[in-house]
């Protein structure tokens, strides 16, 4: 059976992390619950999917080795996996390297590149957990009877495949609510684009490097200056405009300037139906002064 999408992901890291361990030699590498199940993951793909992660990590280390000089060959680095907890905490690095308390983050994605997943319920205030701003009573007074029908239909035992009209009941009038507060909270405070896309995106710089089978690519985030390699990048000022992606009823675009664009995809993230809906949240914009760098294989 093939590994999960979770499972790739983890063996990715583990390729990454031993990658950098293998090129500086006298590093130290945290052995803890987090890194077995990493190495468990890796050792579950099969033999091609092993030699593809880490051709793949060896070109993502020795590219950052040499261009960023934080990163340069030297005694006394450490190097770890963090927990997926952190990310809902707002670090979404996945490997740290580390030296004289100086981190250098990675954000590893394997087939995908999604940012920080968030739900929506009717208990979570998402404008005072994303932005430290909270959200008008109005927008409670709108979602709160439809998490409501969700609760009862999950007493039920009811299944999301089962429900009639679920984008209409449910996605449409959750998004347009949400859509509706983050512009009225956006409009209303200078800070809360930046919070935002900051949120979203992690508290910390970090390279986003992205496995698509034999390709690798790396990205520079450096929204704050502290990464060696890739051009600073502005926070966005402004939301411009939150509309409907076209062609589809679950998903919104947010618009904001500076060249960044997010897509907000609503789902059920399980099968049985539950009173909380997830976003899957991508990057679909950019700055221009974003640097890339693409290894095809």
């Amino acid at each position: 059976m093939s590994p999960s999408q979770v499972e790739s992901g983890h063996a990715f890291e583990y390729g990454i992390v031993h990658a950098f361990h293998r090129l500086y030699q006298t590093s130290t590498l945290r052995n803890d619950q987090i890194m077995q199940r990493a190495e468990q993951s890796f050792a579950g793909c099969s033999n091609t999917e092993q030699e593809k992660i880490v051709r793949a990590a060896d070109e993502i280390a020795v590219f950052l080795i040499a261009h960023d000089n934080n990163l340069r060959p030297r005694d006394g680095y450490r190097i770890w996996l963090q927990s997926d907890m952190e990310g809902v905490s707002g670090d979404v690095r996945d490997v740290v390297v580390d030296y004289a308390d100086h981190e250098v983050g990675i954000s590893a994605k394997n087939r995908h590149a999604a940012v920080k997943h968030s739900r929506l319920s009717e208990r979570i205030d998402f404008g005072r957990k994303w932005l430290g701003i909270p959200c008008d009573p109005s927008y409670f007074h709108q979602i709160v009877p439809i998490f409501r029908e969700l609760r009862t239909l999950r007493r039920q035992g009811a299944y999301w495949r089962d429900l009639p009209n679920k984008s209409q009941r449910f996605y449409i009038p959750i998004l347009n609510a949400f859509r509706d507060e983050a512009v009225r909270l956006c409009n209303a405070n200078v800070d809360a684009p930046r919070r935002m896309v900051e949120y979203l995106m992690g508290e910390h710089d970090f390279y986003k490097v992205i496995k698509e089978n034999g390709d690798v690519s790396v990205q520079s985030f450096n929204m704050h200056g502290t990464l060696g390699w890739g051009r600073h990048i502005r926070l966005p000022n402004r939301l411009i405009q939150a509309t409907e992606k076209r062609d589809s009823d679950n998903t919104l675009i947010f618009y904001f300037d500076e060249g960044w664009s997010l897509s907000f995809r609503i789902h059920n993230a399980e099968s049985l139906v539950a009173p909380s809906l997830k976003f899957d949240v991508q990057i679909v914009g950019l700055p221009n002064a974003t640097s890339q760098n693409i290894h095809y294989g």
